[in-house]
Order: structure tokens, then C-alpha cells, then sequence
């Protein structure tokens, strides 16, 4: 199942993205402009559709957030002595050593890992437990380091007094995904504050304007689309004025055959 969820919203994912850079690159292609051109104005014109792009974009990333960190997550547990090691995942873990430093109102003991990969060293963290005094009771501090791929936790359980300390090791993938896709629907909302938002329309291109007040050239000026109208009105008036065209072909055919038929008799 944790295939099939994963499957799903990559392809959710990417049919939207795909979605967005057709459109975008038929409007860079009809302004001659480039790519990141025409995402803006696709964006721009259209408030409405590609907001709910957007939140496309951000459930599926976080739906692989949640599928990643739930299902593929790892941990161990382990006991080192000062300068042993663990391995877990690929990574090396080799435990320095602990520290203790005593403040006005806490006691912190510090201990120090060194995470390798490929004798390459990846990251060096410092868990921690602090004991505050005025409750007299000890509070882990986690140590993490977060990647776009996996977030890795050192965890300080305890220790003895020759100095062996115990350790819980957890890697999480994918759990930035889930911040990310928070912050999707926030440029979502961000994207409905700006001006035109509201309307879901942008200023129409030169084109379109000219299509709409030049479907019937008898159209009066005062029928014309001025500039800087919606996309939307746009197309109302358009409609309008092929409705009209229409109807003014039709009555113009219904007179001919009346007067065709008066001439017969």
C-alpha cells in the first residue's frame, strides 16, 4: 500500500506540474517571451485555476511526506563507551565523549556524535538532557539534521558513571515534504490576496482584445472591450457580440425570403 500511496501522488504531482508548463509554454510561445515569463502570466490571468494547481501541488507533497516518514522510518538503540562506534543505515555513529556544564538554575550533560558516511564526515551533534533544578527533572534535548531526502535524530537516553551512554538513532525521510507543502497552501492564499485575485483574471493579452471587438466589424465603438479588461468580461463580450452577429445574419436571411415571396405574387 505505502507503494501504491507514494505511485499515486507522484503522479498527482506531476500531472499538475505538466499541466502548468503546457499552458505556460503556449503563452511564452504566443508573447515570445521566455518559460518563466510565461508561468507568471499564466498565473496572473487565472488566479482561480492555478491556485487549485497549487494546492494539488502541495497535498501530494505532503501525502509523500506522510507516506515517507510513516512507513520507511528507522531506528536503533544502542550503548557506546567513548570513542565507539555504530553503524545503522550506512551511517557511521562514533560516540566522543560526555560533558557536563552546571548553570544558575540547570545542569546540561552534552554528548558529542560524529555521523560519517564513506569515511566522509556528514555532521557532528550534540544531544543534550537538562535537568532543571527548580523542578528537579531531566528534559531531552534532541539533536537533528534535516535534508531534503532524510532527517536524522540523535537521541541522549542515559548514561553510567564510566561514561557509557545510551542512544536512540531514528532516520525519518521525506519529513521536510510535509513543511513544504504547508508552505504550498500558504502561497495559495498568498496568491489569492493580489490584486485580481478575487476576479481569477488577469489583464487580457492585445490579441484576445482585438478577437472580441472584431468578431463583427458593424460592432459600435461604444461595444468595444477598452483596454486592460478581464479575461472573463472578455469573453462575455464576445459572446455577446457573435450572439448578436448571429442574429443579425439570420434576420437578414428571414427578409430575403419574405421579399422573395412577396415578388412572387
Amino acid at each position: 500500500y505505502s507503494v501504491v500511496g507514494m505511485l499515486v501522488a507522484s503522479l498527482a504531482l506531476a500531472s499538475s506540474i505538466s499541466q502548468w508548463l503546457f499552458d505556460s509554454h503556449d503563452i511564452s510561445r504566443a508573447t515570445d517571451t521566455s518559460l518563466v515569463s510565461g508561468l507568471k502570466r499564466s498565473a496572473a490571468r487565472n488566479r482561480v485555476r492555478y491556485g487549485a494547481f497549487i494546492v494539488h501541488f502541495a497535498i501530494a507533497v505532503i501525502a509523500i511526506g506522510i507516506i515517507g516518514s510513516s512507513l520507511f522510518a528507522m531506528q536503533q538503540q544502542v550503548s557506546l563507551a567513548p570513542g565507539a562506534s555504530s553503524n545503522f543505515d550506512g551511517y557511521t555513529f562514533t560516540f566522543g565523549q560526555l560533558s557536563q556544564q552546571t548553570e544558575i538554575d540547570r545542569q546540561i550533560v552534552e554528548a558529542d556524535v560524529t555521523i560519517t558516511r564513506n569515511g566522509k564526515t556528514v555532521s557532528v551533534m550534540h544531544p543534550e538532557q537538562i535537568n532543571k533544578t527548580a523542578f528537579n527533572q531531566w528534559v531531552v534535548e534532541v539533536a537533528i539534521r534535516s535534508t531534503p531526502v532524510k532527517d536524522i535524530y540523535v537521541i541522549l537516553g542515559g548514561w553510567d558513571q564510566n561514561g557509557t551512554a545510551q542512544f536512540t538513532f531514528k532516520i525519518i525521510p521525506a519529513v521536510i515534504w510535509i513543511w513544504i507543502g504547508g508552505g504550498l497552501f500558504l502561497a495559495r492564499n498568498l496568491l489569492a490576496l493580489l490584486p485580481g485575485g478575487a476576479g481569477g483574471d488577469g489583464p487580457i493579452p492585445s490579441t484576445a482584445r482585438t478577437a472580441a471587438t472584431t468578431a463583427d466589424e458593424s460592432i459600435p465603438p461604444d461595444r468595444a472591450v477598452p483596454t486592460g479588461t478581464s479575461l472573463r468580461r472578455c469573453r462575455r463580450t464576445l459572446s455577446r457580440n457573435n450572439s448578436r452577429a448571429r442574429a443579425t445574419a439570420s434576420g437578414n436571411v428571414m427578409s430575403a425570403r419574405r421579399r422573395r415571396s412577396m415578388s412572387q405574387y
